[in-house]
């Protein structure tokens, strides 16, 4: 089965990798507060956004704003420094138009 790489660990983001790991999945999880991983003893923790998208087929992130997105998409140790060419990066954030269209 596919790795899977899952950044941000809300309450929607949290039970959404929790479902994906139950369904078979492996999930790379990272977290902005890092202690969150620590509810989610069924996923691997990643230490960066990098770290977790290594390998994986598929990102999928769901963060709180635009410039969260922007940094752990963009940012040092970003999504885009550990996946891979043709992977697949899922954004389900509520972010502006212009930051949905710099994903693009």
């Amino acid at each position: 089965m596919s790795q899977l790489a899952f950044l941000g660990l809300g309450s929607m983001g949290g039970a959404i990798a929790r479902n994906l790991a139950a369904g078979g999945f492996s999930v790379r999880a990272w977290n902005r507060s890092a202690e969150k991983l620590a509810d989610y003893p069924e996923l691997n923790r990643s230490d960066s956004p990098a770290d977790a998208c290594r390998g994986a087929s598929i990102a999928i992130s769901m963060l709180s704003d635009d410039v969260a997105v922007n940094a752990v998409t963009f940012g040092p140790d970003g999504v885009l420094e550990g996946l891979e060419s043709g992977a697949i990066h899922i954004g389900m954030s509520t972010v502006s138009v212009a930051c949905t269209t710099r994903l693009v």
